[in-house]
């Protein structure tokens, strides 16, 4: 009799095999076949609790925008207005978590696979809207409604532009200044909305 909770322990395993397969060979060469050896199980047990590596590609991504999302969350929680609320937002995306190298090369592989996946496509879409709807509505409490939107898909912009680059960088995304460059942004947005 299988123990309580086993299936969910063994697909979080799966998954992170799969994610440890990803960050070593792409998302091409991340096999079900390397996948079960990563995880020391058979492929009959992938297949088991996952359709295909569609499925399991998908589940990978998800619990990478999970781990995204609640960094964020757990740092806009602290935030005491709306301009501390986007500074939690840029700061959540170049956490050390999300800029550790490992992390890079799977969010890359993923966001090149999107390209050819309607899945990850789909949940690339929902993240990028996410974050534009997160600092559209804090920005609409700072600037006039009309400008939110824009200055909100310039900050998203920025914050993506950065962590592309910072990616394919040798030293990888240095998080003191990206969030350096982001704040700069906000500064701007922020004295050019200002009462004289």
């Amino acid at each position: 009799m299988p123990k309580v909770g086993m299936s969910q322990i063994r697909r979080e395993q799966l998954i992170e095999a799969t994610l440890d397969c990803v960050d070593l060979h792409g998302v091409n060469g991340a096999t079900i076949s390397k996948i079960s050896k990563q995880a020391g199980v058979s492929t009959g047990i992938v297949h088991h609790y996952f359709h295909n590596k569609d499925d399991l590609l998908e589940g990978s991504m998800r619990l990478m925008l999970a781990h995204l999302g609640h960094g964020i969350i757990k740092r806009k929680l602290l935030a005491k207005n709306h301009t501390e609320s986007i500074l939690a937002i840029i700061d959540g995306n170049f956490s050390e978590k999300q800029i550790e190298r490992k992390s890079t090369k799977i969010w890359l592989s993923f966001w090149a696979e999107a390209l050819h996946s309607e899945v990850l496509v789909r949940l690339q879409t929902v993240n990028m809207r996410r974050l534009h709807s997160n600092l559209t509505y804090h920005f609409k409490h700072l600037i006039p409604h009309e400008d939110a939107k824009l200055v909100a898909s310039g900050m998203a912009a920025l914050i993506d532009g950065i962590w592309l680059r910072g990616a394919f960088m040798e030293k990888g995304i240095d998080a003191k200044q990206a969030n350096l460059m982001c704040q700069n942004y906000l500064e701007m947005v922020l004295e050019k909305y200002s009462p004289v």
